[in-house]
């Protein structure tokens, strides 16, 4: 694919040998179109494009920079080019990362809210499996499933302030916000056929439902282990 092999050429740009004890250096440059090309440089310009691949592994705005001084080299012919498709990848990259509504996160703040949404928690889970096990084994008693019922409404549209697991399920809209380990994330959830699901991993807060107008909104607000969901 035309963008995976545009990644490997920053992987294979190199400069495999600068001794300081030479005062020239062999270098070769490896691209992604598989050309290679072999220049002799002074060792204070290797020195310098070395320093640069070691700023761009810092902040990598400075890929352009680095990209640009090959080209001046001659180490490049079209390092404007190069710079183009690198950065159509990553602009791709960060727009499918958006549809996805993919929230990925950890030791973090988190809060939001979603319509016709709800938390599902280890109680409310373990009353639906043993709801349909007693069914399945022809044993519907009224007063089981009064039973099952009540436990499983209190776990879900109750105020929660600690969870060890839950499952935030949103099937239709909503919004959900993260800040922490992996920096702040800001989700938006669309109302479409696909409902999202969000594993919250020892939850800290409160998950408030409330039930009118015809669904169910849920909001969110505490701090998890992690977080993460599509």
């Amino acid at each position: 694919m035309r963008g995976t092999s545009i990644l490997i050429a920053i992987m294979f740009l190199s400069i495999p040998f600068i001794s300081a004890a030479h005062e020239n250096v062999i270098v070769y440059v490896r691209t992604y179109g598989g050309d290679m090309e072999t220049r002799t440089l002074a060792a204070e310009d290797a020195e310098r494009i070395k320093m640069l691949f070691e700023k761009t592994m810092e902040n990598l705005n400075m890929l352009p920079a680095l990209l640009y001084e090959l080209q001046r080299h001659g180490l490049l012919n079209d390092a404007e080019s190069i710079i183009d498709e690198i950065y159509d990848i990553a602009a791709n990259g960060t727009k499918a990362w958006e549809r996805l509504n993919l929230m990925m996160n950890a030791f973090c703040l988190v809060a939001g809210y979603g319509i016709n949404s709800w938390i599902e928690t280890p109680t409310s889970l373990l009353t639906i499996f043993l709801y349909t096990f007693f069914e399945k084994i022809g044993f519907p008693s009224m007063l089981l499933k009064l039973l099952f019922y009540s436990i499983y409404f209190y776990a879900i549209f109750t105020p929660k302030i600690y969870l060890p697991a839950a499952a935030w399920i949103v099937a239709g809209s909503g919004k959900i916000c993260s800040l922490g380990l992996l920096g702040y994330q800001n989700v938006g959830v669309e109302d479409d056929d696909l409902p999202s699901v969000y594993i919250l991993l020892r939850f800290v807060g409160v998950a408030v439902t409330f039930v009118w107008k015809g669904y169910e909104e849920t909001y969110v607000a505490g701090a998890t282990m992690a977080v993460v969901g599509i």
